[in-house]
């Protein structure tokens, strides 16, 4: 059963970056749930290519946050690694392979470096260069292989440096350099809504100590330039050979060149190394060089991202294992009931939710079915249905009627439940030697008896509310099993269930399916449950199962 959607849950900055066969690039923001991929022309995400089923694969994330990527039976089959897959749980920015086209899962969000709110922002100017001066006769710097090496030795930095603010200064520190050159620089973040607002200085500006420059001033007129591009900008107000824009500083007040280069970017911002030169080293290669060193920057930065998501989905591999361990405990190792042919089936899903189904004698001599279904996923959920179980096993043994049971459950869950979540349950006393069913339905899907004949009987439901929510007494249903009859229990991670043309299944595909298999002849619960299993197997094998899924059969004998 899944909570009520939460603004929260999603990370709405994750990226689909799709290139073509042709080598051209394209980014879509993902800020839903559920994307198909395909040819055909309702595909959520549609790539135009004979080698692409019209329904090829399926992108969805979990309630984790987590994104998988699933092959829908497709022709030419979905590669991640260079191997074909079933399902597959992605990391950032692992390729899929879908025809000849890749696709990558990323984030465009920022960085939120220490500090950044708080700092002032750096000074602009609007003043166009009143003079230009050509530098062209002097002798320009050249790159040399010790700029390289110490590139290469700052990536292997960066890679060590686990403060985001710290790999900031690094950078900064790199570009005002005895090797660089620099006498200023920092990285800014621009408010792509506001171009025209001062930016924001990130993390510690580097200065060269021996520059004797007037304090540094930001160049609009360059800002504005790489806001619109989205590209390295070199300017100048010397230059010393060709420049994207003349800075609007006036050479009067400081000769000098900057350039600035993208480091991240989202649809609110782009965070900018802004770097102030000398007019000699306002050349291609010496933006270049920048640019390599924003590169190696960014590499570093999606590798740390990159490593605190393993580190996350560790932790969540982690909890699941232990919630699966403590669903697998609840559920009756070989079903059995007094004059009363039972067969369970509970199938939980990748990520673990919190279905909890059951089957005990009562001190009466009735047989007590269960079968409850906990708001949420993980461990929380399965911790709930575990304190169901012991609660409920706990009244059967005190005595308890199901009116009793129900009551005494919901006022335990109304006290410690988390807020907003619930659960749904459904429990049945039955009588063998009479088949007289005493049933209680907390808001749980409605339960259907079919007969030996095949004629189905849907049960009411919707009488009574979850239990967790409010305090108010059960109401009971009275109902009877006659001989062969089978009462069918179920819950809605069968009837949510949506086949390969995104249909979902319903509850009433669950009880044509028990009256099939009963006109054919098929009596056994055992016998009935295994062909319930497959049928709902070969849905999952075209769709997409996001719950446990969960039934029990009871046939009086």
């Amino acid at each position: 059963m899944e909570p009520a959607a939460d603004a929260s849950a999603g990370d709405l900055r994750s990226v689909l970056e799709i290139c073509g066969p042709d080598g051209a690039a394209s980014r879509i923001p993902l800020a839903g749930a559920r994307f198909i991929i395909g040819r055909a022309a309702d595909a959520t995400i549609r790539l135009d290519s004979d080698m692409v089923s019209r329904r090829h694969a399926e992108l969805f994330r979990d309630p984790f946050g987590r994104w998988w990527v699933r092959d829908l039976g497709s022709h030419n089959g979905t590669l991640v690694g260079g191997e074909r897959i079933g399902d597959r749980m992605l990391r950032l920015g692992e390729a899929v392979e879908i025809g000849r086209h890749v696709l990558r899962v990323t984030s465009e969000g920022q960085i939120n470096y220490s500090g950044a709110a708080g700092r002032a922002a750096v000074p602009v100017t609007d003043e166009p260069a009143k003079s230009v001066t050509t530098l062209t006769e002097l002798h320009l710097p050249r790159l040399s292989a010790s700029h390289l090496a110490r590139l290469l030795s700052f990536g292997r930095r960066l890679i060590e440096i686990e403060s985001a603010e710290q790999r900031l200064r690094l950078l900064c520190g790199l570009m005002v350099s005895a090797d660089f050159h620099g006498q200023w620089a920092a990285v800014v973040r621009l408010r792509k809504d506001r171009p025209d607002e001062p930016p924001r200085v990130l993390c510690e500006p580097a200065a060269d100590p021996d520059c004797r420059a007037p304090p540094p001033r930001v160049s609009r007129s360059l800002m504005r330039t790489v806001l619109a591009r989205g590209e390295p900008v070199l300017a100048s107000n010397v230059p010393a050979g060709p420049v994207d824009v003349e800075l609007s500083v006036a050479a009067s007040v400081q000769a000098m060149s900057a350039l600035a280069c993208p480091l991240r970017s989202d649809a609110a911002a782009m965070d900018v190394l802004y770097v102030i030169l000398p007019p000699t080293f306002g050349t291609s290669e010496w933006l270049a060089l920048a640019s390599l060193a924003a590169e190696e920057f960014g590499q570093a930065e999606f590798a740390w991202a990159a490593s605190r998501q393993a580190e996350a989905y560790a932790g969540i591999e982690a909890e699941l294992a232990q919630a699966a361990q403590i669903q697998k405990a609840l559920i009756p190792s070989s079903p059995a009931g007094g004059g009363l042919d039972v067969a369970i089936r509970f199938d939980p899903c990748r990520w673990i939710g919190g279905d909890y189904v059951d089957i005990m004698p009562m001190t009466d001599g009735r047989t007590l079915l269960a079968i409850a279904d906990v708001c949420g996923k993980g461990l929380q959920a399965a911790l709930v249905a575990a304190s169901v179980h012991s609660l409920i096993h706990a009244s059967v043994r005190a005595g308890a009627d199901p009116p009793r049971l129900m009551a005494s459950l919901n006022e335990h869950l109304i006290e410690y439940l988390p807020r907003g979540s619930f659960v749904t349950l459904t429990v049945a006393a039955a009588a063998a030697d009479t088949g007289r069913l005493e049933i209680v339905n907390a808001g749980h899907p409605p339960a259907v008896i079919v007969s030996r004949a095949g004629e189905s009987r849907w049960l009411p439901s919707g009488v009574n509310g979850p239990l967790g929510l409010w305090r108010e007494p059960f109401q009971v249903q009275a109902e009877r099993l006659a001989t062969g009859d089978i009462l069918t229990m179920f819950t809605d991670g069968i009837s949510d269930l949506r086949t390969a043309a995104d249909r979902r299944l319903g509850m009433e595909w669950i009880g044509d399916q028990v009256r099939s298999f009963c006109a054919q002849g098929t009596a056994e619960a055992a016998q009935i449950a295994e062909r319930l299993a497959a049928a709902i197997d070969r849905i999952i094998a075209g769709g997409l199962a996001d719950d446990d899924r969960t039934f029990l059969l009871a046939r009086r004998v």
